[in-house]
């Protein structure tokens, strides 16, 4: 009977251990994740400033036409 117990702990011992190892890599990935939104995010920014001053430009230019 000791020896079954045994065993039934060391395999709840290695599930729990697969499952930490999954919760790791799972938030390594959101942070991969929550970097490349950010980076978007900022890539984006920086299109609608660039845009915005494009636009302002040309409407100087149309008024001094």
């Amino acid at each position: 009977m000791s020896d079954e117990i045994k065993k039934q702990e060391e395999v709840i011992l290695e599930a729990l251990r697969a499952m930490e190892r999954t919760a790791k890599e799972a938030e390594a990935t959101l942070r991969e994740w929550e970097i490349l939104r950010d980076r978007e995010q900022q890539q984006f920014e920086a299109w609608r400033i660039e845009h915005r001053l494009l636009r302002k430009m040309k409407e100087e230019q149309n008024e001094n036409d």
